[in-house]
């Protein structure tokens, strides 16, 4: 039995066998939300950081008019 590749450019998608007449397992894919933990985590920092900014400043700014 051949399979034949459609003009879309996808294979079949039942698993092609290998040497041994078994069918490949599927790969396993890395979670979309895996690359994203970093980023939110540094965008958490920085949104955090603007209000201790200001009420630094805000401090800073009380005790020079004393």
């Amino acid at each position: 039995m051949q399979a034949k590749i459609s003009d879309a450019g996808q294979g079949p998608a039942v698993p092609q066998p290998n040497e041994r007449g078994n069918p490949t397992p599927p790969k396993p894919r890395a979670s979309a939300k895996a690359g994203k933990a970093p980023w939110v985590v540094a965008a958490l920092i920085v949104l955090s950081s603007i209000p201790l900014a200001g009420g630094a400043h805000r401090l800073t700014h009380t005790v020079k008019l004393i």
